[in-house]
């Protein structure tokens, strides 16, 4: 019997079982070719996770495509009344990114902020509880001007937020100031969402960064020379002030020299 081509759809169940109907008693032959189409814009559902100071916090499954934080936080309630939008953070699983820097009050004041990402399956929100104090450590004076028992590990205090203040301006109001040993260079803020800022070179002084709830200031300590260092960068100003006259001699005659023979 000569080889013929049948065209035709069949209609199966979850288990695979063909439904009742005229295909029902379609019996495969040998080499008979089955095709498993794709659905259409059919997509496995998608979720991400808010965790924290949201009114209802969890799962949530991206009803559209291009679904963006602010749609997520909208559909989980908003935030609740200890919710602390500047220290708000993104974990995303897709493409191995990790932490990524999100600032959630700008995304929601404006949808359109550059912040206000679209969502990727596996991301975690996560909206802390608020945070009343700033975070002193490192090279400071802390320990002329404050007890032992309020110093942690690091020369580290908890002090509380003024709003409007830079951290040169915490470091002396509350840590004593900078220690001789501290790098003015290393001081810097880390805010509550992960970003963090260093001092800025100002057309007469250095420029700090400004200090929000919730932020820690890192004072760095001054590189420690080695021995060998520090005898390569010792001068032997005896040597100078020798070598200087030497020149300014040599120079003399060579002028008298040419006096001579003018």
């Amino acid at each position: 019997e000569p080889t013929r081509t049948i065209v035709d759809k069949l209609q199966l169940d979850r288990s695979f079982n063909v439904l009742n109907g005229s295909e029902a008693s379609f019996i495969l032959e040998p080499y008979d070719n089955v095709a498993v189409r794709f659905v259409n814009d059919f997509q496995l559902q998608n979720r991400v996770f808010l965790t924290g100071e949201v009114k209802y916090p969890g799962p949530y499954a991206m009803s559209v495509k291009n679904e963006r934080i602010s749609s997520i936080i909208k559909r989980a309630g908003g935030l609740t009344d200890e919710a602390f939008p500047l220290g708000a953070t993104l974990q995303r699983e897709e493409g191995d990114y990790g932490s990524v820097v999100i600032k959630l009050n700008d995304i929601l004041n404006d949808v359109n902020s550059e912040f206000n990402f679209v969502v990727k399956n596996g991301d975690v929100i996560n909206v802390p509880k608020i945070k009343e104090f700033v975070t002193i450590k490192g090279a400071t004076k802390v320990q002329e001007v404050v007890g032992e028992n309020a110093i942690n590990e690091g020369n580290e205090i908890h002090v509380p937020f003024q709003e409007g203040k830079d951290a040169l301006f915490y470091i002396n109001e509350y840590a004593g100031g900078l220690s001789d040993m501290a790098d003015r260079q290393k001081v810097f803020v880390e805010y509550a969402n992960g970003e963090i800022k260093k001092p800025r070179n100002g057309l007469f002084k250095k420029r700090y960064a400004r200090v929000e709830q919730g932020s820690i200031i890192s004072v760095g300590y001054k590189a420690v020379k080695t021995e060998d260092e520090s005898k390569s960068s010792d001068v032997d100003w005896t040597k100078v002030l020798g070598d200087s006259v030497a020149q300014a001699m040599s120079i003399l005659t060579l002028i008298l020299l040419i006096q001579r023979l003018d």
